[in-house]
């Protein structure tokens, strides 16, 4: 029986170690991405449509289902008030559905 005892304790002994290794790599994770957030502080990004125009407007009919064509050009100023970070694009194709 005292055998028994010990292989009890040993178990025990062994969850401990593996839960406080557990929560010691949660706990540094948990510093690490407090400290990014410290450091890097990210905002979102600011967008602002300074002026629209319409191109082209064709609505037509079809199967009694209207179809609604148009060239909209816009000047669009974007403002990032992060500086570490950086925003980059090489297409912008914005598509709206209604």
């Amino acid at each position: 029986m005292a055998k028994a005892g010990r292989s009890r304790r040993s178990c025990c002994c062994v969850m401990g170690w593996i839960l406080g290794i557990i929560a010691t790599i949660i706990g540094l994770l948990g510093i690490a991405v407090a400290l990014f957030f410290a450091i890097v502080s990210p905002q979102k990004m600011k967008m602002q449509i300074n002026d629209a125009t319409i191109t082209k407007f064709n609505l037509t009919e079809a199967n009694q289902t209207h179809w609604l064509h148009y060239d909209m050009e816009f000047n669009v100023t974007i403002r990032n008030p992060n500086q570490i970070m950086g925003l980059y694009y090489d297409n912008f194709v914005p598509r709206v559905y209604y």
